[in-house]
């Protein structure tokens, strides 16, 4: 459950200092519309698909298969750093694919929580409401820290290395 916090965190904490980056790296056109694409797209997977999935795939591969299309939403970034005349369509196919990311893994992420606090509950003969509190405090703490970490390394990195661009 640790490790799935900890991957969880750093994954999502650098999903959100890209966006939080996106407008002033890319301009306000390209940065508004890969926000705009980002969140349709989960908006549609997470009501429509994301309980099929998880369901179809259980929480743990639709887990693995949120956070790898996650990173290629990150992955965009590179592209379109490297590419400047891919620019555009690295970011937007990126962000849809984030929003799809994004869309499985939001509730897959509770069906595991769930299941482990179930698991933890049955295997430490506690009450799962004890598993739930301390499980939830394990990830709120991973997830808060890395999003954090992040969040500061998008601001100290180009700091320091002259780089005011992706």
């Amino acid at each position: 459950f640790l490790i799935m916090s900890m991957a969880f965190a750093l994954n999502h904490g650098t999903v959100t200092a890209l966006i939080a980056l996106a407008s002033s790296d890319l301009g306000s056109a390209l940065g508004n519309a890969s926000s705009s694409i980002l969140y349709v797209c989960y908006t549609i997977v997470a009501a429509f698909f994301s309980h099929y999935t998880t369901a179809n795939l259980g929480s743990k591969r639709t887990l693995v298969f949120g956070l790898s299309v996650y990173c290629l939403y990150v992955a965009s970034y590179l592209i379109a750093y490297l590419i400047p005349s891919l620019q555009w369509f690295a970011i937007c196919i990126g962000a849809c694919l984030g929003g799809i990311g994004a869309g499985v893994l939001w509730p897959a992420q509770g069906a595991y929580y769930s299941q482990a606090a179930q698991l933890l509950a049955e295997l430490g003969q506690k009450e799962r409401h004890e598993t739930n509190a301390m499980l939830g405090g394990y990830f709120a703490s991973c997830y808060l820290s890395g999003e954090v970490a992040m969040k500061l390394l998008s601001s100290i990195i180009p700091t320091y290395t002259g780089n005011a661009g992706i």
